[in-house]
């Protein structure tokens, strides 16, 4: 006859097999989805970056010795190309926004320089100046980053290109960015008033375009494009981003190219995220000039060597002063003759 005594320990031994089997069920609960969430993140992002890959047929910067890594998180340059290809294939239209950042994860840091479309400048093969956003439409993105790197004497290590259009798509898979606006305007049938904002894609894409409303002009449209790609950055970088991240990718195929690799984009995510906390913002200081007809924005060879030693010492690299440019080395005189001309 089994003692009342006995009876209590075998009740308590099934109740802890109860307990186990309830916590090893729960376990399984929560692995089971997290695992299917994170092979399916995996494929999706693996399948996306293989339709935005774009090949530029070259092993690195010729700014470099040799290409640099992420894993091992070297300072590293992006060209960000904003363009209107609404076709969706179309490579033909020019840049509307060209932003160099550099990123130094070892400073937890981040650079952003917005170039201005409309910098007169010799595009590499061209015997004839130009306004810089022409490069994109004679040489597609590689030709845009010799055109930047020949400039600021500065490596473009990678690009990544965004079609407006598809921008839209971007911010709402994102479900929306923060901004904050420095004055009331309204553009395109929208008001934006002075403060803070949560701007749907649509408003976003009209909050970086506005300039003619804009007192700086270009350059307070080059500071709301800075501080819009600032927040995507932001929000796509976060935990939120994961719930929804295959709308995210789908809207990513769709619009972007870059040259980054699968493995390239997981070492970003993983070495530079917290970099990208913490954005300098930086202008080029031009000078508008009419020149036979048309207005180009000028920038001086101490200007030039400025934005060059700043941008080289950011990405760990030796600061050089030279004058030997590709802006200004047409005579000024060959500016007041074409003014006089008119």
């Amino acid at each position: 006859m089994i003692s009342r005594e006995m009876k209590q320990q075998m009740r308590k031994k099934r109740k802890r097999r109860r307990n186990r089997r309830v916590m090893v069920l729960a376990l399984l609960l929560v692995l089971i989805p997290t695992g299917v969430f994170a092979t399916a993140f995996i494929l999706k992002a693996t399948e996306v970056s293989e339709k935005i890959h774009f090949d530029l047929g070259r092993d690195g910067s010729s700014k470099r010795d040799q290409p640099v890594e992420a894993k091992a998180q070297e300072p590293m340059s992006f060209l960000l190309l904003g363009v209107d290809n609404r076709e969706g294939e179309n490579d033909s239209g020019r840049s509307d926004s060209m932003i160099v950042v550099t990123v130094n994860p070892k400073l937890k840091s981040t650079k952003m320089l917005s170039i201005p479309r409309d910098l007169r400048v010799q595009v590499p093969g061209d015997s004839e100046y130009s306004k810089i956003n022409s490069a994109y439409s004679k040489g597609g993105p590689k030709l845009a980053i010799q055109t930047v790197e020949e400039i600021f004497n500065i490596p473009i290590d990678h690009f990544v290109q965004v079609n407006f259009e598809g921008f839209v798509e971007i911010v709402d898979a994102l479900g929306g960015i923060d901004v904050n606006n420095k004055f009331k305007f309204t553009d395109n049938g929208y008001t934006f008033e002075e403060g803070p904002l949560h701007l749907s894609g649509a408003e976003a894409l009209t909050y970086v375009r506005m300039r003619h409303e804009d007192p700086l002009g270009d350059y307070g449209r080059q500071e709301r494009q800075k501080e819009v790609v600032a927040q995507i950055i932001e929000q796509g970088t976060s935990f939120k981003s994961l719930t929804n991240f295959s709308e995210i990718f789908d809207a990513l195929g769709d619009n972007v190219k870059t040259d980054l690799t699968v493995s390239e984009m997981w070492d970003i995510k993983n070495n530079y995220t917290e970099a990208a906390g913490n954005i300098e913002s930086m202008s080029v200081e031009a000078t508008s000039e009419k020149i036979d007809g048309e207005w180009f924005e000028l920038i001086s060879d101490e200007e030039q060597i400025r934005i060059s030693n700043n941008l080289r010492t950011h990405l760990e690299l030796p600061a050089e002063d030279t004058t030997d440019t590709s802006i200004t080395d047409d005579p000024v005189e060959d500016i007041s003759s074409s003014e006089d001309e008119e």
